[in-house]
């Protein structure tokens, strides 16, 4: 999956992210679906993705320094020095997950997917710059 990611990545550099929310019932909830799950704390830690990638960007949390999230859909798949591979979005989307002590949701699961969908629509009009690379 990573692999082919980076190939499509790679070839939509210099591309706007354009999304736009479909009047329908079930694009509108998938959006809403990934709004909550963004903004609602989980975890015995008590963190929301929001808590690092809104209100503690560019502070020193824990080891690292979170990044804003605008701009996250526009540069996976990531390769990750510490994982020594590609890594895709949904598989960062799990980490996060497991570093604030919560329980991961299924692999390109309906949630992470949710989540990809609304971050997305955040880095709308921002260029697509993939394949990054990270710590």
């Amino acid at each position: 999956m990573a692999d082919i990611s980076a190939y499509m990545a790679y070839t939509s550099n210099g591309n706007k992210i354009e999304l736009e929310i479909p009047n329908d019932e079930k694009a509108m909830k998938a959006y809403e679906n990934g709004k909550k799950m963004y903004f609602t704390k989980v975890g015995q830690l008590n963190f929301s993705c929001a808590d690092c990638h809104v209100y503690q960007t560019g502070t020193k949390l824990r080891a690292d320094i979170p990044s804003p999230a605008i701009g996250h859909t526009t540069h996976f798949p990531v390769y990750r020095s510490s994982a020594g591979r590609l890594v895709t979005l949904h598989e960062r989307f799990a980490g996060c997950l497991n570093r604030v002590r919560a329980k991961p949701y299924k692999a390109q699961g309906e949630e992470y997917r949710n989540l990809e969908y609304f971050i997305t629509y955040m880095s709308n009009g921002l260029e697509i710059n993939g394949p990054g690379s990270r710590k």
